[in-house]
């Protein structure tokens, strides 16, 4: 349905409804949204926008899909939860999603000047900053999605070193484990202490062959 005869095909018809019956409007992304859903459709218009012979008809239909959440005061976070982009894991990264996100946030802040958000703070407040963090690390890990993760793995680690997270204080300050129960630590935040002390003591000119976290013993 989403492939490019499909799409001119859909909208020469909508557009022929809307010329027979002018007080019952209806558009061709709700038409594909009430059989597809918000998230597939805003992945096959970011596919069928690469295509030579779909790119202008789609582009068309992605622009009506975004003011039409702006209209319905949609916020950046809201549509992060329409795109299901969490539900991805690991793949969030190079998930189609991500570009249809990437727009929004660019209609959005036009219209919202006060409300000022970019991808990096959409994604950590659409995941959970400790969430973020983890399906960020695991990203790095892989081949296909570790380019993708780097730069959100910088700018997290970044801003902890500014706001003087050390390695081991980030189970508590980040992940919110509490101080007399280090013992529920899991896996894949040690994977997050790992990667983000290499980065620390590197950036605070520290050997690491000197620290010693008793937690880790």
């Amino acid at each position: 349905a989403l492939s490019s005869p499909n799409l001119k095909t859909l909208s020469n018809y909508v557009d022929m409804l809307k010329k027979k019956y002018p007080d019952n409007q209806v558009s061709v992304v709700e038409t594909l949204t009430a059989k597809y859903g918000e998230a597939a459709v805003a992945k096959g218009l970011v596919t069928a926008k690469r295509a030579t012979n779909s790119k202008d008809i789609a582009a068309k239909l992605q622009a009506e899909q975004l003011h039409g959440w702006l209209n319905s005061e949609k916020s950046v976070k809201d549509v992060f939860m329409l795109l299901k982009i969490a539900d991805d894991g690991v793949l969030f990264a190079i998930s189609r999603k991500m570009e249809t996100l990437d727009e929004y946030i660019n209609l959005f802040n036009t219209k919202n000047p006060q409300r000022q958000t970019n991808l990096f703070r959409a994604l950590r407040d659409g995941f959970g900053e400790d969430k973020f963090i983890v399906v960020v690390a695991k990203a790095m890990t892989l081949p296909k999605t570790a380019v993708a993760a780097r730069g959100f793995q910088k700018t997290l680690f970044k801003r902890w070193i500014n706001q003087d997270y050390d390695p081991a204080s980030i189970y508590v300050k980040v992940f919110k484990v509490p101080e007399n129960n280090m013992g529920s630590v899991t896996s894949e935040m040690k994977l997050v202490n790992r990667l983000y002390g290499e980065v620390y003591y590197r950036a605070k000119k520290i050997d690491v062959t000197t620290v010693v976290d008793p937690r880790h013993v």
